[in-house]
């Protein structure tokens, strides 16, 4: 079973984008150690190549997806050294709006988690 990640991210205005490149590079290196992303597979981009809608939507400079092999995975993710540290030098001091959502792949769509190597 897969469980996906994913990660929306606005900045506080003063945060450059210098920054927002640095913590991008970052998250990409972390992702190469953490036991729990299955191969690795952690992807993040940003800013949003489309506008959000007037009504209702926020425009979130970064979001990343990462795939674990289940809940306890995910959990394990959350209790690392390398997410403590990126979250304290990334998120607490300079994001304003975070937005996470996780859930686990239907068995019926688990064949479209799997990257042919």
């Amino acid at each position: 079973m897969t469980l996906i990640h994913i990660v929306m991210i606005t900045f506080k205005p003063e945060v450059t984008d210098e920054q927002k490149e640095q913590f991008k590079r970052d998250l990409r290196e972390a992702a190469k150690t953490f036991p729990s992303v299955i191969d690795g597979r952690l992807i993040a981009g940003g800013p949003s190549v489309a506008q959000p809608y007037a009504m209702s939507s926020t425009s979130f400079d970064i979001a990343s997806v990462s795939y674990h092999t289940g809940k306890e995975a995910l959990n394990a993710y959350y209790a690392s050294d390398e997410y403590e540290q990126l979250t304290s030098k990334y998120i607490y001091p300079l994001a304003s709006d975070v937005i996470r959502f996780d859930f686990e792949v239907d068995s019926q769509d688990e064949h479209l988690c799997v990257i042919p190597r």
